[in-house]
């Protein structure tokens, strides 16, 4: 849903996953298999990549995030596999990508976070703290590459309707708990937060970084 917005407003997306099968280009959507998780996979494919392409990236989407359930208040083998994909694969894709936005002096960084990062729910120790980390690092980011004319915002959604929340979605009690709390009374759809993310890449947040927009339906600030 976010790539299409992207695409209806004239941009161009490169996609990288390590589930995809193969490599797919058109026009305007490129598809490449990598594990971002490997810093060798990501330089190997910006190598590969076509050098006018590549010289007009502008902007970085970091929206990698897996969410394991565990009962334990730390379990090793989860916390570290969702650290690395949530966390420090981001650091590992933004570290080569601002090359390219230092080139250009120009670029825009979005980080996918989550009210994970705000509020504190059971058996989901490492996802939390993966998605606060990703908030902390915006601000940081910001502050060390200003001066590059890079800007770096972060996205907190709520309660979106993807494979990630399938078991809230389908348990009824939770489920109905979730939408009394949410302010506009419905669970939120991918595509509302295309929005936020096609403003923050554009020209028409400038002079917006180190920032954060929640896309809750009012989750967060409901009170009694």
């Amino acid at each position: 849903m976010v790539a299409n917005n992207i695409i209806k407003n004239n941009g161009r997306v490169i996609s990288i996953d390590k589930k995809f099968l193969n490599t797919s280009k058109s026009k305007n959507k490129m598809l490449f298999k990598c594990d971002i998780t490997s810093s060798s996979d990501i330089k190997k494919l910006l190598a590969n990549l076509n050098p006018k392409i590549k010289k007009n990236i502008y902007g970085l989407i970091n929206n990698a995030g897996i969410s394991i359930n565990t009962k334990d208040l730390y379990d090793k083998e989860s916390f570290n596999k969702t650290l690395d994909v949530n966390f420090l694969s981001t650091l590992n894709l933004t570290n080569e990508i601002c090359k390219i936005f230092k080139r250009n002096n120009k670029g825009s960084i979005v980080n996918i976070t989550s009210l994970g990062s705000k509020l504190g729910f059971t058996n989901n120790l490492s996802y939390q703290i993966s998605k606060n980390l990703l908030h902390q690092v915006t601000k940081s980011q910001a502050s060390d590459l200003g001066k590059y004319n890079i800007r770096v915002n972060s996205i907190c959604p709520g309660y979106i309707k993807t494979s990630m929340t399938n078991l809230s979605q389908k348990n009824k009690i939770r489920s109905k708990k979730i939408l009394s709390r949410t302010l506009l009374g419905r669970w939120g759809k991918p595509q509302d937060l295309a929005g936020a993310v096609v403003y923050l890449l554009s020209d028409a947040s400038t002079f917006v970084t180190g920032s954060e927009i929640v896309v809750d339906g009012g989750f967060s600030i409901k009170g009694l």
